[in-house]
């Protein structure tokens, strides 16, 4: 029997969507606050370039975390589905 803890924050199918979701969602909204800046005159600044920069490298750090993450996740459901199959 599992314990609640690891059914809420285990590897599961609800975690896996759920951070699919999450990192969409994650990626949008820096998108939009970074178009919202460049909007608001940022650009003409020398601060903008280096924000920008620091903004591409975190969210690309992001992306190779969370692509990490969902292919180990994808790896152990489908262990477990072939398990339960045979």
């Amino acid at each position: 029997m599992t314990k609640w803890k690891t059914m809420l924050f285990g590897d599961n199918r609800f975690n896996f969507f759920g951070w699919i979701v999450a990192g969409l969602l994650i990626f949008a909204v820096s998108l939009v606050c970074a178009l919202y800046a460049i909007r608001a005159g940022i650009r003409n600044s020398a601060e903008c370039h280096l924000l920008l920069g620091i903004q591409v490298l975190l969210i690309g750090l992001f992306g190779i975390a969370w692509q990490n993450y969902c292919a180990r996740l994808a790896e152990k459901i489908e262990a477990e589905d072939a398990k339960k199959d045979k």
